[in-house]
């Protein structure tokens, strides 16, 4: 109570100096926080108090800016996805075929129109150079030869989406490169998005399932006329209708991404803490088995998923210092693991040399090593001051363009360059 009476005082005799002020943000960020809310309701009109009070409590005033769109508009946008989804159909191809090159293609250029059309317009030229690069991304993905034992066509499948989902923030952004500050806007809408998409998949799967048995009862087999038009357009129109959803209930799913985040990030800590144990009596298994390297891969981008999640949240200014500890031991986990898994990646490509799994995982350790030994001093520094909070949620935005880089490279460089081996 008496470092909340000082400090109290101390911002009331500085209430014209905003140096000193920010130099008491950063030696205690929680008290300061809980000070300044009720300073602020004694002198509402004080200039300076208001600028801080918004910094703070932004969120809780101002909910994030709605994506909403019309109905209709949705609706037209669903016919297209549907219809696009309908080509094999029309055209005679291969469904695997087409939905292993396109799936993802029939995701995010729609969301990022979904953006075009709600998101004030700072550059009108880049939703054309969007829609170009989409396009010349479909045009890429359809030209490769289809070979589902091609490593670097699989990795093309999988990267792709990465490469999309990064592009898509230029459209959240309003139409122009996004900021830092987007980005981390971006990252926090990336995980209600999941959750929602997440609902909605289980949703639509038990009304599927539900559908295909009742028809069964009356002996009436639907299931290659539902599998043909309409599972994979249901596949691909979930995604936008979450979008949609969010625009239109954006606390909907707000409030319970930190909770999983926070719940998984508390799971993640402990199975890492004892897979290390049982990796270090073990570890000669990591340098024999190539499929350990790959669920590595899926392992550490699922850290970085809950520590990014977790750091963009809107209140994240408000963490208890019990999760922030959490994260810190979660990030120093997956660095140690990350460093232990890039020998054995160094080690395979002596031994056996480059192929594309390799190069492939080999980029992606590297990337997520240097982000996390960037991130994990911030995290440290926020046990103290939530203020490095937001230095770490910056510094993953800033990574988030670089991954978008390397996920263009695999999507579209490894193919040529591996002869499509």
């Amino acid at each position: 109570m008496k470092l909340n009476s000082d400090l109290e005082e101390q911002i009331a005799r500085n209430l014209d100096n905003p140096e000193k002020l920010e130099s008491l943000y950063r030696e205690n960020g929680r008290v300061f926080k809980t000070v300044i809310e009720k300073i602020y309701n004694q002198f509402p009109e004080n200039i300076l108090l208001k600028a801080w009070y918004y910094r703070l409590f932004f969120h809780l005033s101002h909910p994030a800016q709605k994506h909403t769109i019309n109905v209709w508009r949705l609706l037209v946008i669903l016919l297209g996805v549907g219809l696009l989804a309908q080509v094999p159909v029309i055209t005679g191809l291969q469904a695997d075929v087409f939905f292993a090159k396109n799936i993802s293609l029939l995701v995010f250029p729609f969301i990022s129109i979904c953006f075009f059309r709600n998101k004030q317009s700072t550059g009108r030229w880049m939703p054309y150079l969007l829609m170009v690069i989409f396009f010349m991304g479909a045009a890429l993905m359809n030209v490769m030869p289809f070979n589902p034992k091609s490593s670097s066509f699989l990795l093309s499948c999988l990267h792709l989406p990465v490469m999309l989902w990064v592009l898509t923030s230029v459209a959240y952004s309003g139409n122009t490169w996004p900021r830092r500050e987007d980005l981390i806007d971006y990252m926090r809408f990336t995980g209600d998005w999941i959750v929602m998409t997440a609902v909605l998949m289980i949703a639509g799967g038990l009304f599927s399932g539900l559908t295909l048995a009742l028809f069964n009862m009356v002996e009436m087999s639907i299931e290659s006329a539902f599998t043909s038009h309409f599972l994979f357009w249901g596949i691909a129109a979930v995604p936008i209708v979450a979008v949609w959803l969010i625009g239109i209930y954006p606390d909907l799913v707000s409030k319970v991404s930190p909770i999983i985040a926070y719940v998984f990030g508390v799971l993640m800590a402990v199975m890492l803490f004892f897979f290390s144990i049982a990796l270090f009596l073990n570890i000669g298994a990591l340098y024999s088995n190539r499929e350990f390297l790959l669920v590595f891969d899926v392992l550490l981008l699922a850290v970085m998923a809950i520590l990014v999640f977790s750091i963009s949240d809107r209140g994240s200014l408000m963490m208890s210092r019990f999760r922030v500890v959490l994260l810190v031991v979660l990030a120093c986990l997956a660095w140690v693991i990350n460093l232990v898994a890039l020998s054995a990646i160094i080690y395979r490509i002596g031994e056996w040399g480059l192929t594309p799994n390799r190069t492939a995982v080999l980029g992606a350790n590297v990337l997520l090593m240097i982000n996390l030994l960037f991130m994990i001093p911030k995290l440290w520094k926020a046990r103290e001051n939530e203020f490095y909070l937001g230095s770490a949620a910056q510094m993953a935005a800033t990574f988030l363009p670089v991954y978008g880089a390397w996920a263009f490279i695999v999507s579209f460089v490894f193919p040529w360059l591996f002869s499509f081996s």
